[in-house]
């Protein structure tokens, strides 16, 4: 009866530590296996098996550089019995765990199997084992190089290379920034100080206008070069006081008539004079100042009827020229053609040669050709709200169905720290004029740099029709003066095409919207006259939205 009772005994144990076993086999795989004693190393009769388990802490990256082979020796009766636990101190896998923490982990181990008597013991101890070499090891810190493997080590050196190059991106634009920054600061100065110095002048002539009702007539001779005009061109700059063709309003008031100033600059076949307007003293405004370009029309072809054909026509396009209004523009104010008796002396018998006089706000003294030639070129922040304002201007130009015409250096003056496009229209219309039946003795030849400018940089439609004027021709334009503006004034000679300078010339990497902008404004295909136009807003559009 004991035998039967010893052998049910037997085989439930054995069916207790099949389990068990198959249970941790299954979750442990090849880091837990069954022990075999060798036949030349007999068990003892009360030996059944001998476990050998390889533990891991439980911390991924430290599983690379730590584990404890332990071994578990089980006899017949467990678990009735304990089991016994021995680290294997000198197999090679057991690495990372001091040895004084190997000996402590073995005690821990055989003092809870001691407790766990009666109940399968093994997992609760691989368990244990596994949380204490998790808090006693020599592993490598998370992410140090120790910790990493091969290909890790690749990514993280790459890693570490593309930061290194941002870094150094980052550096170098923000070394360019300052450069730039300083140049702003630079040009914003020199634009203050010469502000300053035109509101002084201007200040100054507006007080001797006011104290002086007639000025002194021009010489016949122009200052500085000694060219003698013709008798008529002469008497044409002797006016002093202008009637509009039509009254400007201003403050409230029409002006009719503009007082003449002092000549202040030589321009193609005309002479530019400061003005005022004309009303009593009282109510003259404190800070109006226009100036007056008078146009001599000495050759005897404007007499005819022909002739008067093609200046009633000049004057209907500056009728819709008034119209036009935008802050970068020069606005005209007014006109007229002068003949027959002079206006300020309408009881005269004296008659005054035939003239055309154009009075429009003044844009201020300073060219950007003068601001190219000082600091060789202009911060590329700057050129952005530069272009940006300018764009806006000749389209406001483009859907009264008027082009620019001569969008050039010479058509840029600086104010109040803006720059103004001046010349609308009227400045090449009338070069044309001339061309084909001459207006006066006066110079109407083109500035050196457009008549030695290389084919490749002048608008494509002009090599074929250079009299047609098209809204893509003045984007073109524009956009040679923007690359002027950011490589220099003789970006023109040292260049073959825009195409050229692309391809050499990079811009900051925040500046890619602007550099299509650019490239939209200069693009070369035939079909793009008509797209030039409608791609250049598109990409305005985007360079807007990509700068908030």
């Amino acid at each position: 009866m004991t035998s039967q009772a010893s052998n049910v005994l037997n085989d439930e144990l054995q069916e207790r530590r099949r389990i068990e076993l198959e249970v941790i086999k299954s979750i442990m795989l090849d880091d837990f296996c069954v022990h075999t004693p060798s036949a030349w190393h007999s068990a003892p009769s009360t030996q059944v098996q001998t476990y050998e388990a390889v533990l891991r802490p439980e911390i991924d990256a430290q599983k690379k550089h730590v584990s404890v082979v332990v071994r578990f020796v089980l006899t017949r009766l467990y678990p009735n019995t304990q089991a016994t636990c021995y680290v294997q101190v000198n197999d090679k896998r057991t690495r990372g765990v001091p040895l004084y923490n190997l000996k402590e982990l073995e005690e821990r181990m055989n003092d809870m199997a001691r407790s766990l008597r009666g109940t399968e013991m093994i997992w609760e101890l691989i368990n244990m084992s596994q949380e204490y070499i998790s808090a006693h090891n020599t592993a490598p810190p998370e992410g140090t190089r120790a910790n990493l493997s091969l290909e890790e080590l690749m990514r993280h050196r790459a890693l570490a290379a593309e930061e290194k190059a941002k870094l150094r991106t980052q550096e170098e634009e923000q070394q360019r920034n300052d450069e730039e920054q300083k140049r702003s600061n630079e040009l914003a100065q020199r634009i203050e100080h010469e502000t300053r110095r035109q509101k002084q002048v201007i200040k100054t002539e507006i007080k001797r206008l006011r104290d002086t009702p007639h000025f002194s007539l021009p010489p016949t001779t122009e200052p500085g070069t000694g060219e003698p005009l013709r008798k008529n061109d002469d008497a044409a700059f002797r006016i002093n006081t202008l009637l509009l063709h039509e009254p400007v309003h201003i403050d409230g008031m029409d002006i009719e008539r503009v007082r003449r100033g002092p000549c202040v600059a030589h321009v193609p076949l005309a002479r530019t004079f400061l003005c005022t307007p004309f009303v009593s003293e009282d109510t003259l405004p404190s800070d109006v100042l226009w100036t007056l370009e008078i146009v001599p029309i000495s050759s005897t072809y404007y007499m005819t009827h022909a002739g008067q054909r093609k200046l009633s026509e000049f004057e209907y396009e500056l009728t819709r020229l008034r119209g036009v209004h935008a802050p970068a523009l020069v606005p005209l104010l007014g006109w007229n053609r002068r003949t027959g008796q002079r206006d300020d002396a309408p009881s005269s018998t004296s008659s005054c040669p035939l003239s055309l006089c154009l009075v429009h706000d003044y844009g201020g003294s300073m060219q950007l050709r003068t601001m190219l030639q000082q600091y060789g070129t202009l911060p590329c922040r700057r050129v952005r709200q530069i272009l940006t304002s300018l764009l806006q201007a000749l389209d406001a130009l483009h859907k009264h169905k008027l082009t620019h015409q001569s969008i050039s250096l010479d058509a840029f003056l600086f104010q109040d720290g803006q720059v103004r496009l001046h010349g609308t229209l009227y400045r090449q219309r009338l070069r044309d004029m001339h061309r084909s039946n001459p207006l006066n003795t006066l110079d109407g030849m083109e500035t050196d740099e457009r008549a030695s400018m290389m084919d490749g940089w002048r608008a494509p439609e002009s090599l074929r029709n250079p009299l047609i004027y098209s809204a893509a021709r003045d984007v073109w334009d524009l956009g040679r003066c923007a690359c002027q503006m950011l490589y220099g004034e003789h970006v023109t000679q040292q260049f073959v095409s825009p195409e050229a300078l692309f391809e050499t010339r990079v811009l900051n990497s925040d500046s890619s919207p602007f550099l299509a902008l650019l490239q939209a404004m200069m693009r070369r295909s035939e079909p793009a006259t008509g797209l030039r136009h409608r791609n250049c807003w598109r990409n305005l559009i985007s360079f807007r939205r990509a700068r908030l």
